[in-house]
C-alpha cells in the first residue's frame, strides 16, 4: 500500500480511487464491480455496496453524490443510507454475547 507523510497526522495511507474501494468490497463479498454497481437487491450484493460507500465516505475525498453516480444511483440520499445500514450493522456484529 501507497503511503504518504503528512504534517499533521504522520505517515498516511495514499488515497485510493472509488474503482479501487469499489473493486475491493466487490471481490471481498466474491462479486465483480459490475455485480456492485447493479440493481440487484439480493443482500449479499446490497451489503457490499453499503461497505463500499462506507468506506468511499470515509476517505471524505468524494462527495454523496459522486459515489451515488459512481455506483449508478439518482442521488446521495441511497448513499447516507448504506452509509448508516454498514455503520449499524458494524455495531450489532462487535456487540458483545
Amino acid at each position: 500500500m501507497r503511503t504518504y507523510l503528512s504534517l499533521w497526522k504522520g505517515v498516511q495511507p495514499w488515497p485510493r480511487t472509488l474503482c479501487e474501494l469499489a473493486t475491493e468490497a466487490a471481490e471481498a463479498a466474491g462479486l465483480t464491480l459490475a455485480d456492485l454497481r447493479s440493481r440487484n437487491q439480493h443482500k449479499r450484493f446490497s451489503e457490499a455496496r453499503q461497505a463500499f460507500m462506507y468506506a468511499a465516505h470515509e476517505q471524505r475525498l468524494h462527495s454523496l453524490g459522486q459515489i451515488a453516480t459512481f455506483i449508478h444511483r439518482l442521488d446521495h440520499t441511497t448513499v447516507l443510507y448504506g452509509v448508516r445500514q454498514h455503520k449499524l450493522r458494524m455495531v450489532r456484529n462487535a456487540s458483545p454475547l
